[in-house]
């Protein structure tokens, strides 16, 4: 009864706040015949000025343009005070009989003034598709409900262990795998899923525990990406250097063309490995590709005559240089080629080979 009350209350306020707005006196007249009759005044004055008619003319056209004026301004009055009057009485009707005839009515039909109200968590519980941090929390809750009353369920493990990863509880996310593991069994992905939970909780380092369960997950399954990248890493962090960039470079060959695998050539890089020139290359658009193989023959050339180099290394060059349209500067590399392998009958022939093209 005291809803009711209340909407009565609210609904009497808001046909009163109708009413007084439709009581005001508005803007009624259409002044575009007024401005059409002044502009007429202002072109006889005009054409007076000018001298194309009379000062007598032109007081009878003023005369006559004024007087259409007063004419048509006092009918838009009266015209507009009559359909005004009748347009606010039929909206002051409106207002006050079908406004509450027709909303308290539909909502008495589709409303549910008695419903009682619903704490936070059971609204959200109830509100599907809400979307957000919300649903995961509240998920988060069910599943964690559910394991608590049913701890040797390794499926519910196993599901809520992502959520914790997402949310950065990596220890809880560690022991999640670590009892589906035990439940469900041994496999590489739960294997690596652990020791990367384990790495994460560790602030990053690669834990004697995380190593045994990657290389756990690499010896059921050679090529478990996850499991290599992790190991590679332990070997970096021990300062084992060749053996890290030995399992990322294996590694980085077996990924297809990605952002993973772009990633492992730049932590080879920062390494000090020399990116291989032909992915690097055909990456690049097609200037940026003749500016790229225009560096790495500079480099090639000045190496060569700084250091020396082997007989391919020099074949290399003047085949590049061949390439290049660079015949000059070609044939003095193998002049000066011959000359250092003279004595070397078959590095001598692989640069015989190399300048055939010139």
């Amino acid at each position: 009864m005291t809803f009711w009350i209340a909407a009565a209350a609210l609904m009497g306020l808001t046909c009163l706040a109708l009413l007084m707005a439709l009581g005001r006196n508005a803007a009624v007249s259409d002044d575009h015949d007024r401005r059409f009759y002044e502009a007429q005044i202002r072109e006889i004055d005009r054409q007076l000025s000018l001298g194309l008619i009379g000062e007598r003319e032109a007081e009878a056209a003023r005369t006559e343009a004024a007087r259409r004026l007063l004419s048509t301004a006092r009918e838009d009055v009266t015209q507009a005070a009559d359909d005004a009057r009748g347009g606010r009485r039929i909206a002051a009707i409106a207002v006050l009989v079908l406004l509450p005839a027709i909303t308290l009515p539909l909502y008495a039909w589709r409303g549910t003034p008695d419903l009682p109200s619903f704490p936070l968590a059971s609204r959200q519980r109830e509100a599907p598709g809400a979307g957000g941090a919300l649903d995961i929390a509240a998920a988060l809750q069910q599943i964690e409900t559910h394991l608590a009353k049913n701890p040797e369920d390794g499926r519910g493990h196993e599901v809520v262990a992502p959520v914790y990863m997402r949310t950065g509880r990596y220890a809880d996310a560690a022991r999640a795998y670590g009892a589906a593991i035990r439940i469900l069994g041994r496999s590489p992905d739960r294997q690596a899923n652990l020791g990367e939970a384990l790495v994460f909780a560790n602030d990053g380092v690669v834990s004697a525990e995380a190593r045994a369960a990657f290389e756990a997950a690499v010896a059921a399954e050679p090529k478990q990406v996850k499991g290599r990248f992790f190991l590679a890493l332990a070997a970096q962090q021990e300062g084992d250097q060749a053996k890290a960039i030995a399992r990322l470079t294996a590694l980085r060959d077996d990924l297809p063309d990605g952002d993973f695998k772009t990633e492992i050539g730049r932590q080879l890089a920062a390494m000090g490995v020399t990116p291989k020139g032909g992915d690097v290359i055909a990456a690049l658009p097609p200037d940026g590709q003749m500016a790229a193989i225009r560096s790495m023959v500079e480099g090639l050339a000045q190496r060569l005559a700084a250091s020396g180099g082997t007989a391919d290394e020099w074949a290399r060059l003047i085949r590049a240089l061949t390439v290049l349209k660079e015949t000059d500067r070609a044939r003095a590399i193998l002049g000066e080629a011959r000359q250092k392998f003279a004595a070397q009958p078959d590095e001598l022939k692989r640069i015989e080979q190399a300048g055939q093209g010139l």
